[in-house]
């Protein structure tokens, strides 16, 4: 239980040998080659030059994207001040972009590994969950522990959060609450009313337990309720007052608008998230998920049997609340992973003790227990490698190829320490991704600037990668050129034809 008695000593090698195993299992996948690829052109862009430009012109309350306020990214602030953080200690660039969501991704599997040796008493059930998440390619993946998006930063606070809540049922103990409530407040500054979505869950679990009357009485619930609500009311109102129109935008985006219709065409059937799941993004483990409800509610240990039916119920809840939204996307389910995780370890861990303790043939308890673990680690090895793989070799898909083209040379050029001043770029698409590498070479002291293909001058030097703009500026003007890989082109321009 959650007592506050000593933990067990454990011998010190044992502890250094456990901790090692764990940072080794995570530190792949989390951070191995986290500069590699350049910034993602969409959801990730934009978030880098909301938190350039704040870090710029200092205003930490309004994020603006190309020197207006922002009313199309209208999340909190939280992850935007952490990388506004990462560009003052790391300088602008990939890694304090990303870090934030690397960083969150590790404490998340903390957190999954301390619960279950608090409360499950088992190091090893814990490690299992761990191996589980980090090999779920819809866990380490781009949009959640990889890239400088919400998704990481939310699961782990939701992920806390229910953990929290669930101590404080156990315990009765009002520091859980207040624990409860502080990460509360920090998952609605990290993305809104996403993060309150499993909080039917928590009601319906008090319910189950006999226990709602208790909570619903506690008068810790209400005082940190009105704590609570002022400071969110405080950034709402001060970020309106500044910049007008911004809870009508939070409205349409995040909240009602998002739920009722499909922002950007965003539409999928309601099984949406089951099928990624089954096919895609847990695709190794699903079928251990109903196994595993069955292993840890039927059997005698009323902890494993409780926290079994705590975690079907977050499943279930917010899996059914994403589903019904009209806009779907797949990094929606991120906050699912680590509660699919520890139900799977669970069933594993479980299977693993009764195929130890049956009779088969003589075999010892040893030798069972040895086998058992062994065919879990065959099964975990093959997700886990195509996942390091991936990172490894910094695959991309070949539709992203287009996309990438301009970053990845504006990227190897400024690391390469190339003088980009002066330059500028023809892009006649989405350019998020390509103004923060021009921030970046702002840093730098290097202008770059922005110019349409039919308005050029001579001996302007222009960068471009896309194929029509290409032809045009060589139909348009004399030019030298210089190529790079991924189709990117340097023309100076020499006259006008």
């Amino acid at each position: 239980m959650f007592s506050d008695e000593k933990v067990q000593k454990v011998p010190h090698l044992g502890l250094i040998f456990k901790v090692l195993l764990f940072v080794i299992l995570i530190y792949y996948p989390f951070f191995l080659h986290l500069t590699s690829l350049p910034i993602y052109i969409y959801d990730e862009a934009r978030v880098a030059v909301n938190a350039y430009e704040m870090y710029a012109n200092k205003n930490y309350i309004v994020a603006h994207f190309g020197g207006l306020p922002d009313l199309y990214n209208t999340k909190p602030p939280l992850l935007l001040w952490l990388q506004v953080l990462g560009f003052k200690l790391f300088g602008v660039g990939e890694l304090a972009v990303r870090l934030p969501s690397a960083v969150a991704a590790a404490l998340t599997a903390v957190t999954v590994l301390g619960f279950s040796i608090r409360y499950l008493k088992s190091y090893w059930l814990g490690m299992i969950a761990v191996a589980v998440l980090v090999s779920s390619s819809g866990y380490v993946c781009e949009h959640v522990s990889r890239t400088g998006d919400y998704d990481a930063l939310l699961t782990l606070f939701t992920t806390a959060y229910c953990f929290s809540y669930f101590a404080f049922l156990e315990t009765q103990k009002n520091k859980y609450l207040h624990l409860f409530f502080v990460l509360l407040l920090l998952v609605i500054f990290t993305k809104s009313i996403q993060g309150l979505m499993i909080l039917p869950a928590l009601l319906l679990f008090a319910l189950w337990q006999k226990q709602l009357l208790f909570v619903l009485k506690n008068k810790w619930v209400y005082i940190n309720a009105l704590l609570l609500i002022p400071i969110i009311a405080t950034f709402f109102l001060l970020r309106e007052h500044y910049n007008a129109g911004y809870l009508k935008a939070v409205w349409e985006n995040d909240l009602g608008g998002r739920f009722t219709d499909a922002l950007d065409d965003h539409r999928q059937v309601f099984n949406w998230y089951y099928a990624n799941l089954i096919w895609r993004y847990f695709k190794a483990w699903w079928w251990l998920v109903p196994i595993s409800l069955v292993l840890g509610f039927w059997q005698s240990d009323e902890r494993t049997k409780k926290i079994t039916v705590y975690l079907a119920l977050i499943i279930a809840v917010y899996s059914l609340v994403i589903s019904s939204a009209q806009t779907k996307l797949e990094w929606y389910d991120a906050p699912l992973f680590p509660f699919l995780s520890l139900l799977v370890a669970i069933g594993i861990h479980r299977f693993i003790s009764i195929f130890t303790n049956i009779k088969i043939l003589g075999l010892s308890p040893i030798f069972k227990q040895t086998l058992a673990v062994l065919l879990f680690i065959a099964w975990f090895v093959l997700p886990y490698k195509s996942i390091l793989t991936t990172i490894y070799t910094n695959k991309i898909y070949d539709w992203q190829e287009p996309s990438f083209a301009m970053p990845f040379y504006l990227k190897a050029a400024l690391e390469k320490g190339e003088s980009l001043d002066k330059r500028a770029i023809c892009y006649d698409e989405y350019t998020a991704v390509l103004q923060f590498y021009v921030g970046v070479a702002r840093e730098r002291k290097q202008i770059i600037t922005f110019k349409k293909s039919d308005s050029l001058a001579t001996h302007d030097v222009v960068i471009t990668s896309q194929a029509h703009i290409q032809k045009n500026i060589e139909r348009l003007y004399t030019v030298q050129t210089a190529t790079y890989p991924h189709g990117v082109n340097i023309y100076t321009i020499q006259a006008v034809k």
